[in-house]
């Protein structure tokens, strides 16, 4: 059974344990020219989908109140197999 998340934290301020991660974003969203895509990989619950929104509200494409975010694309691997389904992906952007 899948634990449910009752908080998430809303900026790097309130992120626990990761430190190096959190000052490696830091570091790259304060460069003049960010990345363009960021793979975030992990086991499951140590706050990968918390970090990306994180970095998105940085960048002003994600607001978490708002149900839409044109800007954001959350992609979930597991859900994503085969290079047709990475293609459409590509298309989309």
């Amino acid at each position: 059974m899948p634990i449910q998340t009752t908080y998430r934290a809303r900026n790097f301020g309130e992120i626990v344990g990761n430190e190096d991660v959190v000052s490696a974003v830091k570091a790259m969203l304060k460069s003049e020219d960010p990345n363009h895509a960021i793979l975030i990989t992990g086991p499951s619950g140590t706050g990968k989908t918390t970090l990306a929104r994180i970095i998105a509200m940085r960048l002003g494409c994600y607001d978490p109140d708002s149900l839409s975010n044109p800007g954001f694309r959350e992609i979930n691997a597991g859900d994503v197999r085969g290079i047709d389904a990475v293609r459409a992906i590509g298309a989309e952007a």
